[in-house]
């Protein structure tokens, strides 16, 4: 192989959602597409399932929307912002939403992780992602574990750092999608820009409710919805805006700080 001259070959890896297999540059993609086709059918379930999360607040419900298609409606796009769903209900559907969206991305290119993974100095769990979940991961009330997470979310390249591999770097294009059921979940500063914060306040739905979701995701509806994506409006969706502000992060901004940070924060008030 080595000698035939009509062999292919790249100059280096990388990995941009959207473009072929061999790119313009004498590049390797390791993209494999998404996992489904996009199709028109019945999302019912899925408006359902938004409407009773985010109750009362259809605002931070549409901006959510908008951060779920824009990577879809322009692949390899990258979020500047990540989201969090928390609230003291357990399986009200927090984490549906986000396996929803792995459907749509294709399990290849979805990783789920747990506090361990953003600590490890080893990070395939990030080469060739997509979308990042995350459950009951926390920034806790560690600067150091904040700050990581903030540069995962808003870095450009990623060094590849794989268990006996040369280190290597790749165009970082991850979004992250964080789940809990504490309301401190997150270290965050004043000036955060990055998170965007929403309080599931309701309970659960009906179980019959989740094992139709369940059975519909499997049979076509995880395809329609991918439709319903890519045609929704963007309207002034910004990619690189700061996240949503709300509520519910002034609350989680308060309960992780400390006592005479929020004395200041009062006395600023």
């Amino acid at each position: 192989w080595l000698r035939w001259p009509h062999r292919r070959e790249a100059l280096r890896i990388t990995y941009e959602p959207g473009a072929p297999q061999f790119t313009d540059a004498g590049e390797l993609n390791t993209w494999r597409g998404p996992g489904i086709e996009p199709r028109e059918g019945d999302t019912t379930l899925w408006h359902q399932l938004l409407d009773h999360l985010f109750l009362p607040d259809t605002h931070a419900r549409d901006w959510f929307l908008r951060w779920c298609a824009c990577p879809l409606q322009r692949p390899g796009a990258k979020l500047l912002t990540a989201v969090v769903l928390w609230g003291v209900h357990q399986g009200t559907g927090k984490s549906l939403l986000g396996y929803t969206l792995a459907q749509l991305y294709g399990l290849h290119n979805t990783s789920e992780i747990t506090q361990d993974h953003l600590r490890s100095s080893f990070n395939d769990w990030l080469v060739d992602k997509q979308l990042i979940l995350g459950e009951e991961i926390t920034g806790s009330d560690r600067r150091a574990d904040a700050d990581r997470l903030k540069q995962l979310i808003t870095q450009k390249m990623i060094r590849v750092n794989l268990k006996h591999v040369r280190e290597y770097q790749v165009p970082a294009v991850a979004n992250f999608m964080f789940t809990s059921n504490h309301p401190d979940a997150f270290f965050l500063e004043d000036t955060d820009r990055r998170f965007f914060i929403h309080e599931v306040q309701v309970g659960p739905m009906s179980e019959e409710f989740y094992v139709e979701y369940d059975l519909r995701l499997d049979t076509g509806g995880s395809a329609a919805v991918f439709r319903y994506l890519l045609d929704l409006d963007l309207g002034d969706f910004n990619p690189a805006a700061p996240a949503f502000k709300t509520a519910a992060k002034e609350r989680m901004i308060a309960n992780v700080q400390s006592d005479l940070a929020g004395w200041v924060r009062s006395l600023m008030s």
